[in-house]
């Protein structure tokens, strides 16, 4: 049997940690200004710009080598405006790129939901798209720290935030680096072309571009900011994990942070 020695004090997992804590970085700076120069909101959704490396290379127009995909899934996209139908073949120079995509299936039999992922790092020539994108530095907050901060208290709380990725619009330039190809079920014609209006699952920025949103909405919001320090720090992506002592501190705490998401764009759902 060996024996783990704790240096650090156990009651600093219990502490919250301002926003900043988790971004100040030298490294993360020029990844977190693009995200401050791209970020914008009209009032009702948030919408960012992909994170380019600089001198990204331009990317080749792989329309030929892009693998049709005949998946109805697609046509949720296209009712809920998270894509659109692109008008023509061509598209700006250097930034026009098609993703291959495929459903995901999470969950058992008759309970399955569908996510579809597209693969931004499917390469022609050596070209991806993953390769013209940074990752972005890294937000989420320590997991074991969470789910420790989690059993202080007496009454837990969980609930994620829906769809996401999905809230989160694409600044128009960027739109055409994430076409892709789809043909409806059954359909005779050829397959058509579209491209995401949000950000969509499978480039390697899209999990630091959703978590700097919702940062962001957060430090926007003076008058909540410490309720947004406290809970967003028991985040972990779009998860939430959240212990209080008693009842009524556990109802304020909900009815603020749906208000503060709302106000967003964004949803609370799944709370149990």
């Amino acid at each position: 049997m060996s024996i783990i020695s704790i240096t650090s004090d156990p009651d600093d997992f219990g502490k919250w940690r301002p926003l900043e804590f988790f971004q100040r970085d030298a490294k993360a700076e020029p990844a977190l200004t693009r995200f401050e120069e791209s970020v914008s909101f009209d009032g009702q959704r948030y919408s960012v710009g992909l994170l380019w490396k600089p001198g990204a290379s331009p990317l080749p127009n792989n329309l030929e080598h892009i693998y049709v995909s005949n998946g109805d899934v697609i046509q949720s996209y296209l009712d809920q405006g998270w894509a659109e139908e692109v008008p023509g073949e061509s598209g700006p120079i250097g930034r026009t790129w098609y993703l291959p995509h495929h459903a995901v299936y999470q969950g058992g039999p008759g309970k399955a939901k569908c996510r579809v992922v597209f693969d931004g790092s499917a390469e022609m020539n050596g070209a991806s798209l993953n390769r013209c994108l940074e990752p972005g530095p890294k937000l989420q907050p320590d997991l074991v720290a969470i789910l420790l901060r989690f059993r202080r208290c007496r009454i837990g709380i969980q609930a994620d935030i829906e769809k996401m990725y999905l809230q989160i619009g694409l600044r128009p330039e960027d739109r055409d680096v994430c076409r892709f190809l789809w043909q409806a079920a059954g359909s005779q014609s050829p397959a058509r072309i579209y491209r995401l209006t949000r950000v969509g699952f499978g480039l390697s920025c899209s999990p630091f571009l959703a978590m700097r949103v919702i940062r962001h909405h957060a430090q926007s919001h003076g008058k909540v900011k410490a309720l947004a320090d406290k809970v967003l720090s028991d985040m972990y992506v779009d998860d939430l994990a959240k212990s209080c002592d008693r009842i009524g501190q556990a109802r304020t705490l909900i009815r603020q942070l749906c208000n503060l998401m709302k106000s967003g764009g964004f949803a609370m759902k799944k709370w149990a």
